[in-house]
Formats: structure tokens, C-alpha cells, sequence
């Protein structure tokens, strides 16, 4: 079985793996301020465009009094500056796509479908193992909904085994801000995978029925 390895690089003195919980945060604060932005880009192009459709209803006398070259320039400028905030916009949300929050070790990475609630804080697993025995690492995913979570049931499936028990790191409770260390088995059918998921169901705090769902991604050979 893979030996779990934690991660040391640091951010402000934290470890690897608090760094993904400021980046969590970090994150969630940088796409609201897209959403915002998009908003305001597209509340100048309305703005622009609206002001130029109704001053074309007007009779032409009007339209000489307001169609001014300092009009013309402050629309011109709303308009270009409604363009430039959606595009910087499009380039940030690219940019954040493109940096998913996903941890691994060699050629298999884990990411959560939720990272905001049930992130993955550190994985290990191995691109190889034997069905139905315990031989595929370990993934540390820490409790972010704000409280504890109980009832917690997880489900493996494709490259893990679909029994993922207490004595597999899956508790019934986990506290809020604590961790579980999932050590899944490899399935128990023999083949080649590209995925092993594993379904994380529980109740919060709201009492709410969630789940999410952490999927290691990259070449799983169960022999």
C-alpha cells in the first residue's frame, strides 16, 4: 500500500495542505468579484447601448442638442469600458477554471465535486493494485460546511472497491474543521480504469441530506 506523505509546502507558515483551504477561500472571494464584475461590464453595455437606441427615437432638433462631442465621448468610453471588464472577466474565470483544486502524488490526482464543504486536503494513491484488497493510498478530506456532519456514508466505485467502511477511514460523524483519512480498496473487478470516485453522503448541520463526490483521476490498473 502507498505510504501517506504530507505535503510540506507552505504559504504564510502554513503546511500544503491549510494552503488549500486559504485557496478555497481565496477562490470563492475572487469569483464573486467575477460575478460582480460581469454584472457592472454588462450594466455599462446596456447603459451604453440604451442611451444610443433612445436618442435615435428622438426627432432630429433633439438629438442636435444632446448628440455633443463630449456625449459621444462618454458614451464611446462606458462602452469600452463595459468591453474591457467582460474580457478581463472571461480571462479570470479561465484562469481559475484552469487551476482546479486537485491533489495527488504521481499519476493519479484527487479533486471534491465541493470543495467548499468536503475538500481534499491530501491523497497518495497508487496507479496500481490488486482487486479487492486494501493497496490503493490514502485521501484526506477535511469537514468545511461550517458544522458537524453526521450520518456519513461513503461509496466507492469504478477503480475503489463500492464498500468503503469504518475500518476504511469512513466515520459515521466528523466534526467541523476535522478530517477523515479514506484508505479505499481497489475494486473488485479486475481492469483498467481512468477514475476511481468515491461518494461522500451526509447530514449537516441544517440537517440537509449532501453528498459529494472525490474523484482520483489518472491510469488505476487493478490486477
Amino acid at each position: 500500500m502507498a505510504s501517506y506523505s504530507r505535503y510540506s509546502g507552505y504559504l504564510g507558515g502554513w503546511n500544503g495542505g491549510d494552503s488549500r483551504i486559504a485557496f478555497s477561500l481565496i477562490a470563492t472571494l475572487v469569483i464573486s468579484s467575477v460575478i460582480s464584475a460581469i454584472i457592472s461590464g454588462f450594466g455599462f453595455l446596456f447603459g451604453a447601448f440604451g442611451g444610443y437606441i433612445y436618442e435615435r427615437q428622438l426627432p432630429a432638433s433633439k438629438r442636435k442638442i444632446i448628440d455633443t462631442p463630449n456625449n459621444k465621448l462618454v458614451k464611446t468610453a462606458a462602452a469600452a469600458i463595459a468591453i474591457i471588464i467582460l474580457v478581463l472577466a472571461a480571462l479570470l474565470a479561465a484562469l481559475i477554471f484552469l487551476y482546479v483544486p486537485s491533489i495527488g502524488d504521481g499519476n493519479v490526482v484527487c479533486n471534491s465535486s465541493d470543495p467548499a464543504k468536503i475538500m481534499v486536503k491530501a491523497a497518495q494513491v497508487d496507479s496500481t493494485g490488486t482487486a479487492n484488497t486494501f493497496d490503493l493510498g490514502t485521501i484526506k478530506v477535511v469537514n468545511l460546511t461550517g458544522g458537524e456532519i453526521t450520518n456519513v456514508s461513503c461509496v466507492g466505485s469504478r477503480a475503489f472497491n463500492a464498500t468503503v467502511a469504518l475500518s476504511d477511514g469512513c466515520t459515521a460523524s466528523v466534526a467541523s474543521g476535522a478530517e477523515m483519512a479514506l484508505t479505499p480498496n481497489a475494486s473488485a473487478s479486475p481492469g483498467r480504469y481512468f477514475t476511481g470516485e468515491i461518494k461522500i453522503s451526509y447530514t449537516d448541520y441544517a440537517n440537509l441530506r449532501r453528498s459529494a463526490t472525490i474523484t482520483c483521476s489518472g491510469p488505476i490498473t487493478v490486477d
